[in-house]
């Protein structure tokens, strides 16, 4: 679900995350709150309304891409399917 590939991309991205808050941010080094979490993701879904989902969709399969250890072949074929995703993303026309 996407709450769960926000969390991902949350920790990923702790400090740009936290910055949508401005000064409502937590300080310190402490693990942001659940209820902060969930202010962000908010947040982040008002300020890319039209592409939210397909962001945390693409972390989530560059993130599986990064993580796991694959042939090269598959590696290859994997970003491949990735590149031909974000390419349709950025040039839905062609």
């Amino acid at each position: 679900n996407h709450w769960n590939a926000y969390s991902s991309y949350f920790k990923a991205n702790l400090q740009q995350e936290l910055k949508r808050l401005g000064n409502m941010a937590p300080e310190g080094p402490s693990t942001p709150s659940a209820t902060v979490r969930h202010n962000c993701y908010e947040l982040f879904k008002k300020k890319y309304p039209d592409s939210w989902q397909t962001i945390l969709e693409y972390h989530e399969e560059a993130t599986v891409l990064m993580g796991a250890p694959q042939t090269v072949a598959m590696w290859a074929q994997e970003f491949h399917k990735f590149g031909k995703k974000v390419s349709a993303m950025v040039c839905p026309v062609l």
